[in-house]
């Protein structure tokens, strides 16, 4: 089983891999198409890297607004734009590709989806007034953007249209939480572990009733717990349930 772990130096690779995945199974390119697509985001990190607005590459940005940021500052840049131009607009090409993939665009469903179902070391842990795991926004729009946008406790759940993509507004969660990433080898911030829910049905998932709870994390654990255990998370259905059912707030 293939692993997605973090580079030598220290930086989170699974944007990375997960892209490489994705135009190569999801999207279904060729290698040497893929290597133009790795080479014009190499390109747009090193002019990001000359700026000091990041520490290693684009793959480290877990934030789609941050990403739209960067996008800007390089389409600003007149050397960027000129190297663009001489390259037959290469360099843009690539770059809209991969945040066309980073906002989910092309994902066609989440059982398509479960081909980058790989292990992926855990994100660093930080410090504010308590400790929490990093997750990426980016990883929680794709998941969003899989279920097509409906609620998957009930697809039926209708909801507002969101001011930021015109979308039926959904929110992500975690079936397993985050607090509880120390228990695991690989990371909880994967797309196995992530659902597309309705604000209701999410708020109902935290603060609900066990009894009311406990049908709808058993039908999540039948449709998930083969890409639980691709993703290098190893537990059973009762662990499962008692980690979903705690510690939800």
């Amino acid at each position: 089983m293939r692993k997605i772990s973090k580079q030598k130096d220290g930086k989170d690779a699974a944007l990375k891999e997960y892209y490489k995945l994705y135009l190569l199974h999801v999207r279904g390119l060729k290698e040497s198409t893929i290597r133009h697509y790795f080479n014009s985001i190499q390109t747009a990190s090193r002019f990001l890297l000359e700026k000091n607005l990041i520490r290693h590459d684009i793959y480290e940005i877990g934030d789609l607004q941050c990403l739209y940021r960067l996008r800007d500052i390089l389409y600003a840049d007149p050397e960027f734009v000129e190297l663009d131009r001489r390259g037959n607009r290469m360099y843009s090409a690539g770059l809209n590709n991969y945040c066309r993939f980073a906002e989910g665009s092309g994902f066609l469903n989440a059982t398509a989806m479960t081909c980058l179902d790989v292990p992926v070391e855990p994100r660093s842990n930080v410090v504010r007034e308590n400790m929490k795991w990093q997750r990426s926004n980016i990883l929680r729009v794709q998941a969003l953007a899989a279920a097509k946008y409906a609620c998957e406790v009930d697809s039926v759940h209708k909801s507002f249209i969101a001011r930021k993509n015109d979308k039926p507004y959904m929110e992500g969660h975690h079936l397993i939480p985050l607090l509880n990433q120390g228990r695991f080898e690989y990371s909880l911030d994967v797309y196995a572990n992530i659902v597309c829910l309705c604000p209701l049905c999410h708020r109902m998932l935290h603060y609900g009733r066990k009894q009311d709870l406990e049908p709808i994390l058993e039908r999540f654990w039948i449709e998930r717990c083969k890409r639980f255990e691709h993703s290098g998370l190893s537990l059973t259905e009762g662990q499962f349930m008692d980690l979903a059912l705690k510690n939800r707030i």
